[in-house]
């Protein structure tokens, strides 16, 4: 489980090529999310970048998962499933 991004997303946040608003989503976002030191900063700033409006998360109960998953490759939509959910407030974000 792993969040795709598009090729050199992470090499442009690593040379800081990223809209100032990345930082002010991150830092408020700091209240609810939690990445594991293994999560570099680079990855992080991606996860928040403004830009990314045309994406869309989405859960359902694991049993129904092949639910969405079908009607996305009906409709030629590109899908990944990134994560979990459990139990708990807030969120963690992992190393792959």
């Amino acid at each position: 489980e792993y969040v795709p991004v598009w090729p050199d997303t992470v090499r442009f946040a690593e040379a800081e090529m990223i809209p100032g608003g990345a930082y002010r989503n991150l830092n408020h976002l700091r209240q609810v999310v939690v990445f594991d030191n293994q999560v570099p900063e680079s990855l992080r700033i991606v996860f928040c970048d403004p830009q990314t409006s045309g994406g869309m998360l989405m859960a359902c109960p694991l049993e129904r998962a092949g639910m969405p998953e079908g009607l996305l490759e009906t409709a030629g939509q590109d899908y990944a499933i990134i994560g979990r959910l459990k139990e708990g407030r807030g969120i963690r974000v992992l190393p792959n």
